[in-house]
C-alpha cells in the first residue's frame, strides 16, 4: 500500500460538481415521458407488423380455396377462387410496398413526426437526471471507500481505483458523455439514446 497521495489524479466528483437530483425534479417526469414514447413506438411498429400479417393471411387463403375447389369444383367455387386470387394478388402487392416502407424506416419517421418537437428536451432532462443520480452514487461510494480503505492506509489513488468507486465513476462518465451526445446529435437519430437512459 502506498501511503502518499498523488496530486495528479483527478477526482471525478470535482469534474461533475453542480449536478444535483433536487435541481432535476422533472427528471422522473422525463423518464416517465420516455417510457410513454417507448410504448408509442412499440404500438407503431406493431401496427405495421399487424398489417403485414394480415396481407400474409390473405395470401394463404388462396391455398385453402384452391384445395377446396380441386376437391369439389363448382360454378360458385370458380367465382370464389377468382375473388380470393385477386385479393391475394393485391395483398401480395400491398405486402411488398409496406415491407419496403417498414424497412426504410417508416415506423421511425411516423414516431418522430409525433415526438420530434420535444424529444431532445425530454432526453436531455432524463439524461441529466440520470447523471445527477450517478453523481450521487459516485459521491456515496467514494465517501464509503475513503472511510473504509483510508483506515487501512490506502491513499487517494488506490481508493479511486477500488472496484465500486471505478464502477460508479464509469457510470458517471457514461451519462456525462450521453448528455453531450444528445446535445450534438441530429434530430433523426436522437431516439437511439432512450434505451440507454431507460436501462
Amino acid at each position: 500500500m502506498n501511503t502518499t497521495t498523488s496530486p495528479t489524479v483527478e477526482e471525478p466528483a470535482k469534474r461533475f460538481a453542480g449536478f444535483n437530483v433536487k435541481k432535476t425534479v422533472n427528471g422522473e417526469a422525463a423518464i416517465t415521458r420516455l417510457r410513454e414514447m417507448q410504448k408509442r413506438e412499440a404500438a407503431i411498429i406493431a401496427k405495421y407488423d399487424l398489417v403485414l400479417a394480415t396481407c400474409k393471411k390473405i395470401e394463404a387463403e388462396v391455398v385453402t380455396a384452391q384445395r377446396e375447389f380441386d376437391a369439389n369444383p363448382t360454378p360458385d367455387g370458380v367465382h370464389n377462387l377468382i375473388t380470393i386470387r385477386l385479393r391475394a394478388r393485391e395483398a401480395t402487392d400491398l405486402f411488398a410496398s409496406l415491407y419496403k416502407l417498414k424497412t426504410s424506416g417508416a415506423a421511425n419517421r411516423e414516431f418522430l413526426s409525433e415526438h420530434k418537437k420535444d424529444l431532445r428536451a425530454v432526453l436531455l432532462q432524463a439524461a441529466t437526471y440520470r447523471l445527477a443520480q450517478a453523481q450521487q452514487r459516485f459521491d456515496a461510494e467514494l465517501a464509503h471507500s475513503r472511510q473504509a480503505l483510508g483506515k487501512e492506509g490506502f491513499d487517494q489513488d488506490e481508493i479511486l481505483q477500488s472496484p465500486k468507486v471505478r464502477s460508479a465513476k464509469w457510470s458517471l462518465e457514461k451519462f456525462e458523455g450521453l448528455v453531450e451526445r444528445i446535445k450534438q446529435t441530429e434530430d433523426g437519430n436522437l431516439w437511439q439514446f432512450a434505451a440507454e437512459i431507460l436501462k
